[in-house]
């Protein structure tokens, strides 16, 4: 699949929490329909995935890969 904004090039090959796996189905949504919108949901998508850092469920490692997949602001 060609995606507007996402970096297909980063695989997610880990489990993600439930908090971050529902944003990315938003966001990979609207990269679908190339909307702008993606932008301001990749921005709390970047948010949310340093929550889940900060709590220790995922790791800086897999923080970054997130982010250059999703890019935001």
């Amino acid at each position: 699949m060609k995606y507007n904004f996402i970096k297909d090039e980063y695989k997610i090959d880990f489990d993600l929490p439930e908090g971050i796996s529902k944003i990315i189905a938003l966001v990979e949504k609207l990269d679908q329909l190339n909307d702008t919108e993606y932008l301001n949901y990749a921005s709390t998508l970047k948010a949310t995935i340093q929550y889940f850092v900060d709590k220790g469920q995922i790791t800086k490692e897999q923080q970054e890969t997130l982010n250059k997949r999703y890019p935001a602001f």
